[in-house]
């Protein structure tokens, strides 16, 4: 899709695309950056804010559940497109993706103390799997939003969940 196809998508000229972006690729690396610094940065305030785990949890669930929710369209465009991004700005978008992951990692840490790093990591990325696949297999913002109580109690429920099964008998 050309910017000016972009352009006619959000009802302005292709021209009024291009007096802020140089390309496709600069509108998509612009989008992809501001993402990740929002998410990290909401991230990184609420592990200086809230000292309880069970409270840094609940606020962390929060915020990436609103996100998913109101901008759905936005992990879409990521998942298809980030491969798409120049070196840098994707380096960049990965670097704030580990950063945020790892706030999230250090936060279940304090949960889940015997479990391991690469568990941790998986469980953070279930979590955001969970989060971000639902809104975006949806396909409907409005239950999608009408569904965020919902998304955040199962994200608390992967969170909290024994990864260790009991032996059968």
């Amino acid at each position: 899709m050309a910017l000016g196809d972009i352009g006619c998508e959000v009802g302005v000229s292709g021209q009024a695309i291009y007096r802020h972006f140089d390309s496709k690729q600069d509108l998509l690396a612009h989008l992809l950056l501001e993402v990740s610094r929002w998410l990290l940065d909401g991230g990184t305030m609420i592990e200086a804010e809230a000292r309880d785990p069970e409270v840094r949890l609940d606020r962390l669930i929060g915020h990436h559940v609103a996100f998913a929710c109101a901008h759905a369209e936005v992990i879409d465009i990521q998942e298809r497109e980030l491969f798409q991004l120049a070196e840098e700005p994707r380096r960049a978008v990965r670097r704030m993706q580990r950063e945020y992951a790892d706030i999230w990692s250090a936060a279940l840490a304090e949960l889940h103390p015997q479990e391991s790093s690469d568990g941790l990591h998986t469980r953070v990325h279930a979590i955001f799997g969970l989060i971000n696949s639902t809104n975006y297999s949806t396909r409907r913002r409005a239950a999608a939003l009408s569904g965020s109580e919902t998304l955040a109690a199962m994200a608390r429920a992967a969170a909290h969940c024994r990864t260790r099964a009991a032996p059968i008998v």
